[in-house]
């Protein structure tokens, strides 16, 4: 808490002589208390720093094929089986991504809304169109991708199928499925990975 200085002029008595040696101590504490703030300041702000620098970096996922769309967790759920969908940028947990190494050259993909929950080709499948939900994170590779950069832009997919990370009928608006599906190097299955802070 700042403590309180009054700037009320002080009374004096009539040719009483000024408390000098008061006056000095009494500066000498503001000055103390001035630096102490501001050392304090500069500690937080070092701290701060030195807490985002050593955070974990998060990714936004955006199609080519619409840019303002993000992938996205739908309703931002934190439970298993919620779908996986493309929808409007807006900066929320539920559409930003860490990327954590799955060995072999392939990552596992969590929200940042719910750490614990991967990006998974739902049951396994290898079919084109299966569903991408986010799921509890397992050993599984349909939760294992390749994120793979090219000339702009990432394709991402899936090792256990193969297949790429789709917008369902290269679709461009809010709420279209995510699937997987036969790579075939369209928009809708490249993807910009947009850096998006720290945690």
């Amino acid at each position: 808490m700042t403590a309180s200085i009054s700037t009320k002029p002080r009374r004096v008595a009539p040719h009483a002589a000024p408390r000098i040696p008061r006056m000095l101590s009494l500066l000498g504490a503001v000055a103390v208390a001035a630096a102490l703030l501001l050392g304090l300041s500069g500690t937080a702000q070092a701290g701060a720093g030195v807490s985002r620098s050593a955070g974990v970096p998060y990714y936004e996922l955006r199609p080519l094929s619409n840019p303002n769309m993000c992938l996205d967790v739908a309703h931002a759920s934190v439970v298993h089986g919620a779908n996986v969908l493309q929808g409007t940028c807006w900066g929320g947990a539920n559409q930003r991504w860490k990327l954590v190494d799955a060995g072999g050259g392939y990552v596992q993909l969590h929200p940042l809304s719910a750490p614990h929950m991967c990006l998974d080709v739902a049951w396994g499948s290898t079919a084109h169109g299966a569903d991408v939900i986010q799921a509890t994170c397992s050993v599984g590779t349909n939760q294992h991708w390749a994120v793979q950069r090219a000339a702009g832009f990432h394709q991402v997919w899936a090792r256990h199928s193969g297949k790429c990370l789709d917008v369902a009928h290269a679709s461009v608006v809010h709420g279209a499925d995510v699937i997987q599906g036969n790579c075939w190097g369209g928009a809708n299955q490249r993807w910009e990975l947009r850096f998006a802070g720290t945690w």
